[in-house]
């Protein structure tokens, strides 16, 4: 999936960091949409990463309906790694 972002050069490694330098709750989730439509290997991982250890349960929360929305095999088995957690 090529989204404009990718053709500007902004690829999802550096929307990944710009989420973990970002304060705002609301920047974050715009960051989470922004990564879900690249959609890539590497977004998905952020994605993921979020869902299973972000600090803030409703950033967790948007994480894991990101995931759900994919459906692909690698949100599925991420998800399912968040639904085992404890």
């Amino acid at each position: 999936m090529c989204s404009s972002h990718q053709q500007a050069g902004i690829g999802s490694a550096e929307f990944g960091k710009l989420y973990d330098e970002a304060a705002d709750r609301r920047v974050k989730e715009s960051i989470l949409d922004v990564l879900q439509r690249i959609g890539d290997r590497t977004a998905r991982a952020k994605i993921g990463s979020v869902a299973r250890a972000d600090t803030d349960p409703q950033l967790r929360r948007a994480a894991v309906t990101r995931l759900a929305r994919d459906g692909d095999r690698q949100s599925i088995e991420t998800l399912e790694g968040v639904l085992a957690k404890p």
